[in-house]
């Protein structure tokens, strides 16, 4: 059953709400109402250089390029890059697609920078959130991945995903155009810990729904770009 479940992820979908055709696999995180949510919004505000990091499918970074961005997309996985880079030339829209560990291997000032963390740091547990997402009504995931937040990513799981976010975060303003700034997704749990770096001015996001997941609009209080 397990997987008859993979295989069917591994179809095309069409993402009536952009209007752009995804192929989705078990090794990369699914496709997200979040997701979809944030590419339209940053589309709205039509940013000239935009980075993505930990891009998974590719969907925010081709929307982007749709758009009129010019657009860099980072994955720490070559797989995952090549599969975003597939979804590229199923769309014919063009996205610089790298291999890269946060920012080792990108170059430049963006005037957005974008990234929405793995839920899961570790590779034992990504088949789990791929089928979790997938199988479950929305509303369900939305609660239990709430029960998860509270109960099992405050413990040992999260600190490698909390490092993760603070060398993001150290790292992201010496990338920034002089007014650029970061869209960041985070669990409602990682707030207090966003709130240990105060060089940032934190704006939060309205989502037309129900979610476990908030978004920010960061931009660093002291720019290192002139």
């Amino acid at each position: 059953m397990l997987e008859e479940v993979w295989h069917l992820s591994n179809l095309k979908m069409f993402v009536k709400e952009l209007d752009l055709e995804i192929k989705e696999a078990r090794h990369i995180h699914p496709v997200h109402r979040n997701s979809i949510f944030l590419a339209q919004y940053i589309a709205q505000k039509h940013f000239k250089n935009v980075l993505e990091i930990g891009t998974g499918t590719g969907i925010i970074a081709l929307h982007l390029a749709k758009k009129g961005s010019k657009v860099t997309a980072t994955d720490i996985r070559e797989d995952v890059v090549k599969a975003a880079c597939n979804n590229g030339r199923l769309n014919n829209v063009h996205v610089n697609f790298v291999v890269s560990d946060l920012y080792k291997n990108v170059k430049g000032k963006y005037d957005c920078v974008i990234f929405i963390p793995p839920y899961f740091t570790s590779s034992s547990f990504s088949s789990f959130a791929f089928l979790f997402e997938k199988c479950l009504p929305w509303f369900l995931e939305t609660r239990i991945s709430y029960l998860l937040d509270i109960f099992f990513l405050k413990g040992k799981p999260s600190y490698p995903r909390r490092e993760l976010l603070k060398r993001f975060l150290e790292e992201t303003p010496s990338y920034l155009s002089r007014d650029g700034c970061i869209f960041l997704s985070v669990f409602k749990s990682d707030i207090p810990f966003l709130k240990l770096f105060s060089s940032f001015s934190y704006e939060r996001i309205s989502l037309p729904f129900f979610s476990n997941i908030i978004i920010f609009k960061i931009t660093p209080l002291t720019r290192l770009n002139t």
